[in-house]
């Protein structure tokens, strides 16, 4: 019995999509609800999609071009889930860089994918290597300038394949190995995920860190079905 419905093919599958565009298709549904809050300002997914689609298009003007590296190096934040969805929008994937890793594994991380930007906060560009060639662009500080930005989604053909982001071991065993992660791949996870949840429009805490996959499972099985 265990077997037989354990090979039970007769449900519908899932369609395979990329991480935000269930996100996008959401807006459209619910533009006035709340998306995402820190405790003391909130926006909703109009507002949260708007300051996306301005941040992916200020990545393009800083020369961000699908299918590169973005590093995000920022604490847990508006700005980081801002950040987070703005490089998708813009065809790249994100590598989350913890403020308080070592300057060395920070350094290793950049020179291994690449990453020609990275997205910070001022006070937290100190922690960054020095000596990366990564261009810093500094979402508080430049925030007037990604503002006047067009918030219309960029146009930037995203495909299921692409890679979402990449997330490194921790190297306790030797040098740290970056893990590639797609959106195909994701997508299926995440609409089990929605599946076996009781109340998938419940209010859910962005407890993990970004540098751990669980908070893609926090943020985006939240933002798919309007929670």
């Amino acid at each position: 019995q265990f077997l037989v419905s354990w090979n039970d093919t007769s449900r519908e599958s899932h369609a395979v999509t990329t991480m935000h565009g269930p996100f996008e298709a959401q807006v459209l549904r619910t533009p006035d609800a709340i998306a995402i809050s820190d405790g003391a300002r909130s926006l909703t997914y109009a507002a949260l999609d708007a300051r996306a689609n301005q941040l992916a298009r200020h990545l393009a003007s800083r020369g961000v071009t699908p299918g590169l590296a973005v590093g995000i190096c920022l604490d847990k934040s508006l700005d980081m889930a801002v950040a987070v969805l703005a490089t998708l929008k813009a065809g790249a994937f994100y590598v989350a860089l913890d403020p308080n890793y070592p300057a060395e594994r920070l350094a290793f991380m950049l020179a291994d994918t690449r990453a020609p930007v990275v997205l910070t906060h001022s006070q937290l560009a100190s922690v960054l290597p020095a000596s990366t060639d990564a261009r810093f662009v500094l979402v508080d500080s430049e925030a007037d300038s990604i503002s006047r930005q067009s918030s219309q989604a960029p146009s930037v053909l995203v495909s299921t394949e692409d890679i979402a982001y990449v997330i490194y071991t921790s190297g306790s065993t030797g040098i740290p190995k970056g893990i590639v992660m797609p959106h195909r791949a994701l997508s299926f996870l995440l609409s089990w995920q929605i599946r076996q949840s009781p109340n998938p429009r419940a209010v859910t805490l962005q407890f993990a860190s970004l540098n751990f996959d669980v908070s893609i499972q926090e943020l985006f099985a939240s933002w798919w079905v309007g929670a």
